[in-house]
């Protein structure tokens, strides 16, 4: 058996992120002996972490502390009726850019990162609108595979290959389904527009930032060579993405994208309750 050190990092504390580990296909997952799980944990360990009960880095960040969403955090009467401001790209953005920066800044991760005796051969982190955690993968000089738990869209996909055209694509957020109208592909490249604005003007500046002050540091404590954050994430290795041909559009996707739709089932299926 192979032993890996391997690091995932993932943004939000959703079930199906820790179900990752549940899939016996990947066999990096149930041969590594070493993980840390970066964001927050569950009260009940997950399945991938009981496999690497052996030497765990678990810990929390209180990231919506005063940051709430304005209501639930998903509500989907809202989003059917098209209401609900959380859906917004903006204050996605704005609340994903808060998260990242706290938990850079959080106590044990940079006691994480200053750990000279921790290295990991490979690092997963899940892509939600942010790349600054591509960072890490110069602090441990080692390989890193991106994490999408949707169906591929210009964003991701620009990161590794090359944007689709908008006119045949929707964008992550969109509610539109092709083919498309006219004014649905003008909204579609409006959308795309936006976003390459926002990336350049708000959260490029953001994370370069982020990376300047809390993995840079680290980087130089190691004695690496620093590269910049621009230059990093588009060297991932792999995409896993959430999503499958049989159930999505009909887009190119390039090789080392892989889809792993449905990680999130258990592979034990309970049998259905008995009707009476």
């Amino acid at each position: 058996m192979i032993d890996h050190q391997l690091s995932g990092i993932f943004i939000t504390d959703n079930i199906e992120r820790y179900e990752f580990g549940n899939i016996q296909r990947f066999t990096i997952i149930w041969t590594s002996k070493q993980i840390c799980s970066g964001q927050n944990t569950l009260e009940d360990p997950a399945p991938w972490i009981q496999l690497a009960h052996e030497r765990t880095l678990d810990f929390q960040v209180d990231y919506l502390q005063g940051k709430k969403f304005k209501d639930e955090p998903i509500n989907i009467k809202k989003v059917l009726d098209k209401t609900d401001e959380n859906t917004s790209i903006v204050s996605m953005l704005s609340l994903i850019m808060d998260l990242s920066n706290r938990t850079l800044s959080n106590p044990n991760f940079q006691k994480l990162l200053s750990n000279k005796n921790i290295y990991f051969d490979v690092i997963i982190i899940e892509w939600m609108f942010s790349e600054v955690y591509a960072g890490l993968s110069n602090v441990y000089n080692c390989p890193y595979v991106w994490f999408s738990t949707v169906e591929p869209h210009w964003m991701i996909l620009d990161l590794i290959d090359e944007a689709p055209n908008p006119s045949y694509n929707v964008d992550v957020i969109s509610d539109s389904v092709p083919p498309f109208t006219f004014v649905q592909r003008v909204k579609e490249l409006s959308s795309q527009v936006l976003g390459r604005l926002l990336r350049y003007y708000y959260t490029s500046s953001t994370e370069n930032q982020l990376y300047e002050e809390y993995i840079i540091p680290h980087i130089k404590s190691r004695g690496g060579e620093v590269s910049s954050l621009d230059t990093l994430k588009y060297n991932a290795s792999l995409v896993l993405s959430n999503s499958h041909v049989s159930l999505g559009l009909p887009i190119r996707h390039p090789v080392n994208l892989i889809p792993i739709g449905g990680y999130h089932i258990d592979s034990k299926v309970k049998p259905l309750p008995q009707v009476t």
